[in-house]
């Protein structure tokens, strides 16, 4: 069986400074539901952009959201082998 690498990742590359503000929301997000919606996660960051609390240059949300679907779509290709 061919072993599949994880796709590069441009944030990998990059010197980011990522929001915290949600600081005890962040904590244990990757295991919660809500880090599967896309959707959902961009929709609160654009009210914490609306509101004032999006301090940063990346939501740290949306970065594991990202993640999360990513590697979704990694473990659906190594399915299909």
């Amino acid at each position: 069986m061919k072993k599949k690498s994880l796709p590069d990742d441009e944030f990998s590359k990059l010197d980011v400074q990522f929001c915290t503000e949600c600081q005890k929301d962040l904590d244990n997000f990757f295991l919660s539901e809500k880090s599967k919606d896309i959707k959902e996660v961009k929709a609160n960051h654009e009210n914490c952009k609306q509101i004032g609390k999006f301090k940063g240059e990346m939501c740290s949300k949306i970065f594991i959201a990202k993640m999360e679907e990513e590697l979704n779509d990694f473990e659906n290709d190594s399915d299909t082998d």
